[in-house]
């Protein structure tokens, strides 16, 4: 890497003499070549009472200055655009991740009414062996039983009734869960989608 090393002084006279590596320049010299380097002056060059100056600043003040040296002050709205996007999409994850667990939940309540399902069809086995007894007991029945199996009839046919009612709650009950699954299949869908894209973004 070449070493370079530029200077500018004022003689006895007030006459401005330009060094670059140590060796004498003319104004028109000195600039082409700074020029040629690519260098800003205004960057690159402390002049008189400046350091004094800078040696005052505090520390926001002095990161502005290298911001200014650097050239990262151009990328500030960039930056800060970029910032914005960060931020958007962390507070678009969390709500993703904040409904998937609300989503685990609603599974969870399902697979208990699926339960209730379950229950339900053991409650229709027990019906229909409760009615093919009542049929058995109608046809088989004798004088001598007539009345204890009339009261036996009886008795099964309020079981019958109340298996009935507990039979159409749970068909109301397994409509209501076969569309709340199927509405949080798509909702699932939807998020999954949704978070792959995301991810495709952040990438």
């Amino acid at each position: 890497m070449t070493k370079l090393s530029i200077k500018r002084t004022l003689n006895a006279t007030g006459i401005s003499e330009y060094f670059i590596n140590e060796m004498p320049f003319t104004s028109e010299e000195y600039r082409a070549e700074i020029d040629r380097y690519g260098l800003d002056l205004q960057h690159f060059l402390i002049y008189q009472g400046r350091l004094e100056d800078i040696g005052f600043k505090d520390g926001k003040q002095l990161s502005a200055i290298f911001e200014d040296l650097s050239g990262s002050v151009n990328m500030k709205e960039q930056y800060d655009a970029h910032q914005d996007r960060m931020k958007h999409l962390d507070d678009t994850i969390v709500n993703l991740t904040t409904e998937m667990q609300d989503l685990k939940m609603e599974r969870v309540k399902l697979k208990g009414l699926m339960e209730y399902v379950d229950e339900y069809k053991q409650c229709v086995d027990q019906q229909k062996k409760l009615e093919a007894h009542i049929a058995l007991g109608t046809i088989y029945a004798i004088d001598k039983e007539v009345e204890q199996t009339a009261e036996e009839i009886d008795e099964i046919n309020k079981k019958v009734d109340g298996i009935s009612s507990i039979k159409n709650i749970a068909i109301d009950k397994v409509k209501l869960a076969e569309a709340e699954v199927k509405k949080t299949k798509n909702r699932i869908d939807e998020k999954e989608v949704e978070s792959r894209k995301l991810k495709d973004d952040i990438i």
